[in-house]
């Protein structure tokens, strides 16, 4: 039989498998995944451990190598099923083992909501839900009940649960409930809520009980509430009680009200002042107070009056009244002696600090240092030696202060027989104020004195003209007080074949700017014309020296090429007869080079402006061809 190479089968128990999937929780947020191999399969190379929550749809994996056989998963969530899987790998891919397990218990992570907390005396009943996230098994609830003088502690399964004091709580007394949930790895957090038990009535009467500002007719009370151990709850109000032989008042007054005046009370008369408190349970035991009215209720005068004082300084009052002489008829005492007159910008005049006493006999009183344009409130007091009575409270504002002078007062135009003036409202005037109506202008010179306008201009007409006059404007108010005066401006009118005429003070800036601008010019033209004759002179003094040197150097090169022809002659005369000799070349070039340099003399004769470097320039040359003459001669 031929050979063949060796055929190499794969059965399943080349297959990698892994036997004895274990799934336990580590803690509460961890879980222990362990195999063995199973037996009769090829090992693997590393083994892929999955897990996903039993209600989730993602999964996560992660692999380890092929010795080990466990895998510790974190960072799970607290008391939750995961459904976990391994898979070992090698060239081949081996079955799916899964399994499933829960995460380990921690404390609740809320803390039940407590929704009722009923006090009484000798017990607190307490009601709550259950906790929403429990992150285990919940156990039971603990309740933690705290006053002021105990603490109770229970402990309950159920959602609801009622804690018997140690000892009467007094009324009124704070209890503290504290209500935690527990697993079997802890209390979670607790919530909290405060009651009280319930209210009845005060325990002791009102303290500080006094009278004082006694008149003939009327008693004011004043207190303070029950001490706190005694007030047995919120105190909700007061009862007041003024009883004499023949009278008896009453009256019921808020909480916050720790004072009353009794009025209308007789004359001269013992009375008993009862206080008492009440809260939510009723009213409580009653302090009381004895208490008697005064004499010699003075009589009001008639005919109250208060207003402003015109035309004079601002912040003044006077205050009028007429005398009369009725009394109480049964009292001698009542006959007031003397008055007393108060004021105030804000709220009652009654107390208010500014004030001054006048004479039983006036019938009058100012008030001055006022605020200007305010309102005030003025009383006039009637007085019976330590005893007074409020007449009348009258309200009226003061004037305003004298208002600025108007501002920008300027002439506008003036000719030959008329001025025009304009100007602006004054700037410092509060707006509140009364407005601004018109205007007074005042002229110094002119036949109809002053004028009112309503306008912020004016024009006086028919002035006399090359004449000078003086005018000055002021505010007037809607109560037509005149304020101050504005400077004084002079101006004077145009003769009368002329005019002028400015409206406003920017021309004049203008004419001044064109006057520079024109001076500067001719400073400017004359400095440009003074250095461009300068100019002119040097170069005519350049052009003259330039002259005289181009003729010193043409009379020294004719005097050399006289000299150089002679030795050129007498060398031919020489040599060679005249009939014998015959020109050669080196002749023409001479020829060629003396016409050269007889143009470019004629040349320099001619046109001496050229300059010196064209004479420099042709004197060069000539030097170049006499030394070329030369040395042809010498060959």
């Amino acid at each position: 039989m031929p050979s063949s190479d060796p055929v190499t089968l794969t059965t399943a128990e080349d297959e990698p498998a892994v036997s004895k999937l274990k799934c336990e929780a580590l803690n509460a947020s961890s879980l222990l995944v362990s195999w063995r191999k199973k037996r009769g399969t090829c090992p693997s190379n590393r083994t892929v451990v999955s897990y996903v929550k039993t209600n989730g749809n993602v999964s996560t994996s992660f692999a380890v190598s092929m010795n080990d056989n466990r895998a510790t998963i974190s960072r799970l969530s607290t008391w939750t099923m995961y459904n976990v899987s391994v898979q070992p790998f090698n060239a081949l891919t081996g079955p799916i083992s899964k399994t499933s397990c829960r995460t380990g218990e921690s404390v609740p992570a809320t803390a039940p909501r407590i929704i009722k907390v009923d006090a009484s005396n000798d017990s607190v009943a307490v009601s709550w839900n259950p906790v929403d996230n429990r992150n285990g098994i919940v156990l039971g609830y603990r309740l933690n009940v705290t006053t002021s003088s105990f603490k109770i502690t229970e402990t309950t399964s159920r959602q609801n649960a009622t804690v018997s004091f140690a000892a009467v709580v007094s009324p009124y007394a704070s209890v503290n409930v504290a209500l935690e949930a527990y697993t079997t790895a802890g209390y979670g957090p607790a919530s909290t809520a405060t009651t009280r038990t319930p209210q009845t009535a005060p325990g002791g009467p009102p303290t500080n009980i006094v009278v004082a500002d006694e008149t003939p007719t009327s008693l004011t009370v004043r207190w303070a509430p029950p001490s706190p151990s005694k007030r047995n709850g919120l105190i909700v109000a007061y009862r007041l009680e003024a009883t004499s032989v023949n009278d008896y008042k009453t009256i019921v007054v808020p909480w916050f009200v720790l004072a009353y005046r009794f009025d209308n009370l007789r004359h001269r008369t013992l009375y008993l002042i009862d206080v008492s408190a009440a809260t939510a349970g009723g009213f409580g035991p009653t302090g009381y107070y004895v208490a008697k009215t005064k004499n010699g209720n003075p009589s009001c005068p008639r005919n109250v009056t208060a207003h402003p004082i015109l035309k004079s300084i601002a912040g003044s009052i006077e205050l009028r009244w007429t005398w009369t002489n009725a009394t109480s008829a049964t009292d001698p005492e009542s006959k007031p002696t003397g008055f007393l007159v108060r004021s105030s910008a804000s709220g009652s005049c009654v107390g208010a600090v500014r004030s001054f006493d006048v004479d039983r006999t006036a019938t009058n009183a100012t008030l001055e240092g006022l605020r200007p344009y305010t309102v005030y409130n003025v009383c006039l007091v009637a007085v019976n030696g330590k005893f007074r009575r409020v007449c009348a409270e009258r309200t009226t504002r003061t004037h305003t202060t004298q208002s600025a002078p108007p501002s920008s007062f300027r002439v506008v135009e003036t000719s030959h027989d008329f001025v025009s003036l304009a100007w602006r409202p004054p700037s410092s005037w509060p707006p509140s104020w009364p407005p601004i109506v018109r205007y007074a202008i005042r002229c110094d010179g002119c036949a109809n004195g002053t004028r009112y306008v309503v306008e912020t201009s004016v024009r006086f007409d028919g002035l006399e003209a090359n004449s000078t006059y003086g005018f000055a404007v002021a505010a007037l108010t809607a109560y037509d007080e005149l304020g101050k005066w504005s400077d004084e401006i002079r101006a004077t009118t145009a003769i009368l074949s002329g005019y002028y005429k400015t409206n406003n003070a920017g021309s004049t800036h203008v004419v001044i700017a064109v006057a520079l601008f024109v001076l500067v010019c001719i400073s400017v033209g004359a400095v440009v014309y003074w250095k461009s004759r300068k100019r002119n002179r040097k170069a005519r003094r350049r052009c003259r020296a330039d002259e005289e040197t181009a003729v010193d150097d043409a009379t020294r090169r004719t005097s050399r090429r006289n000299s150089m022809e002679i030795v050129v002659r007498n060398d031919s005369d020489g040599s060679n007869s005249d009939s014998e000799r015959e020109n050669s070349p080196a002749d023409d070039n001479r020829n060629q080079i003396y016409d050269q340099i007889s143009d470019s003399e004629s040349d320099a004769e001619a046109f001496p402006i050229a300059g010196r470097r064209f004479v420099v320039a042709v004197a060069q040359v000539h030097d170049a061809i006499s030394e070329r003459i030369s040395k042809e001669t010498e060959v």
